[in-house]
């Protein structure tokens, strides 16, 4: 259950469904696993069951492909051995997802007014052990607000609505922050909550 390079991932449920029944095995502290025994020339399907906090990630290539995933949702494709065929291809690729929090607070203090600018920051931060890739930060404009032009840095693409960051990564144990400012809309009452 690993490629070159990556962490072995030691017991995994692995379940084989055979013409012999329903055989279990875990997989070893290098991440393998293995069945004595099977009948060659009949269909034999395997599946993992996934410990917490992992997922699995999408099949690359053939199922006989020592470098890819092969399984779909837990479970690989139906294989049948040759006799005398040992098969130690059937593989599941997994990962650990980042983990992302989102710390939004208010930089202006005090009571504001009706036509006053309010700042903000917020600040994204990859607190798991995964590289996050492509990530989107959104967040909407307060209602009884305006964005203020051009105030979101690092700059923000903005749609009316909403202010949208890309992040083309982030490490593990990284954070982006952002600050901007809007507006108070004329009119408001007093007493609204922004």
């Amino acid at each position: 259950l690993q490629e070159p390079g990556e962490a072995p991932m030691p017991s995994v449920l692995v379940t084989l469904q055979s013409p012999q029944g329903v055989i279990t095995t875990t997989t070893s502290p290098t991440g393998f696993y293995h069945f004595d025994g099977l009948i060659s020339g009949a269909p034999h399907t395997v599946t993992f069951e996934l410990p917490a906090g992992v997922e699995f990630t999408a099949p690359v290539g053939s199922i006989n492909d020592p470098d890819n995933s092969d399984v779909v949702n837990g479970a690989a494709a139906v294989v049948v051995l040759a006799p005398g065929e040992h098969n130690p291809n059937i593989d599941a690729g997994v990962w650990t997802p980042p983990v992302m929090t989102v710390q939004k607070r208010n930089l202006t203090s005090g009571v504001v007014r009706p036509d006053q600018e309010i700042a903000y920051e917020i600040v994204a931060r990859n607190a798991g052990q995964t590289l996050a890739r492509s990530v989107v930060m959104t967040d909407p404009i307060p209602a009884g607000t305006v964005y203020v032009s051009n105030s979101a840095a690092p700059a923000a693409a903005f749609d009316g609505a909403q202010l949208v960051w890309a992040i083309p990564q982030l490490a593990p144990g990284a954070s982006f922050t952002v600050t901007f400012s809007v507006r108070v809309t004329p009119g408001l009452l007093s007493t609204s909550a922004i």
